[in-house]
């Protein structure tokens, strides 16, 4: 960036004087003074101060390399400004973060040279919010997109028929993803779809413990957003005070990347020999975004990692095969932030 900064300086220092002498920086060529020597007086004064101007430049640019503000939090001192899904992995809040709508990426682009990812509401059923991401397989008016997301949109409407929220008004947000944004290789893997409730813990020392339940759990059963008192003001969009925020409260995806699959989504037909039925996947992952999903790791720590020694309400109904708890609480209060 340095580089690119006195480059712009070498060439605004070009328009100071109308003749020039080349002069070669990396392979493009400059031309900073000017042919006319010191002794006409008007060429010198020019040549001075495209000099003076340069080195102004210069300056500036090494003290704007030296001071760099901290990054944004958007909870109270950034306590919990991380956040995981069910598999461990982290992201900051601002990622879950529902984004407003922005032009689709150029082709070629991903998440490393184009971050913000643009997603869709395109579907209100129920009690939920549907954001579709670009590149989820659902997100445009091609006949499969369209056929993906009536499925989606149907499965998440028919589960509200079963849920008693504590307040019908507070919707929660679910974010429709590109599997290839976060699974890798999806074109080679065997996996059909994946979906995760978001969890928020506080950044603290020494580290909080305890039972942890995800945001979809929580904005459901208490009947205000997940995500009061995480984020400091929540409520940047919604009509009335504890309605649905700016965050998403969970994510789900589907393989709609690999060749060989073939996915079912008529929903008046049948599923034929050799289809994958999108309804029954997605029922399938949606239920562990509810809840039904465990934070134990295989040596028995928390897929959340050694800083964070939280496991999932539903750990506490796991047994072994001789009826012994593998979670035991010892008098540890549920997880409340």
């Amino acid at each position: 960036m340095g580089v690119l900064a006195l480059e712009g300086c070498l060439r605004w220092g070009i328009a100071l004087s109308d003749t020039w002498y080349p002069l070669v920086a990396g392979e493009r060529t400059f031309y900073p003074y000017p042919f006319e020597t010191a002794t006409k007086k008007p060429f010198a004064m020019k040549k001075t101060f495209a000099l003076l101007f340069l080195l102004l430049c210069v300056r500036t640019t090494l003290l704007s390399g030296q001071s760099a503000d901290p990054p944004p939090t958007l909870s109270p001192d950034g306590i919990f400004d991380k956040v995981f899904d069910r598999f461990g992995n982290a992201y900051s809040l601002e990622d879950v973060r529902v984004q407003k709508t922005e032009a689709p990426p150029k082709t070629g682009d991903n998440l490393a040279t184009n971050p913000v990812v643009p997603s869709y509401l395109l579907c209100t059923a129920g009690y939920f919010n549907l954001y579709f991401e670009y590149g989820s397989g659902c997100e445009t008016q091609a006949a499969a997109d369209i056929d993906r997301r009536a499925v989606l949109c149907q499965l998440f409407t028919d589960l509200s028929a079963f849920i008693v929220p504590a307040n019908p008004n507070v919707r929660v947000n679910i974010w429709v993803r590109d599997i290839g944004n976060v699974y890798t290789y999806p074109l080679t893997s065997n996996i059909l779809g994946l979906a995760s409730a978001f969890y928020t813990l506080p950044l603290v020392s020494p580290p909080a413990s305890g039972i942890l339940d995800g945001e979809i759990w929580k904005t459901i059963n208490s009947g205000v957003d997940g995500y009061t008192g995480v984020s400091s003001p929540l409520i940047t969009s919604g009509s009335s005070p504890g309605g649905s925020g700016a965050f998403y409260h969970g994510m789900i995806a589907f393989n709609f990347h690999h060749p060989s699959v073939i996915w079912h989504t008529d929903l008046t037909a049948a599923t034929a020999s050799g289809e994958i039925d999108l309804y029954t996947v997605a029922l399938h992952e949606i239920t562990h975004a509810l809840g039904f999903a465990s934070l134990i790791h295989e040596d028995g720590s928390s897929r959340l990692g050694s800083g964070f020694p939280f496991y999932s309400r539903y750990d506490l109904f796991l047994e072994t095969p001789a009826g012994q708890n593998l979670i035991t609480n010892s008098g540890c209060s549920m997880y409340d932030y």
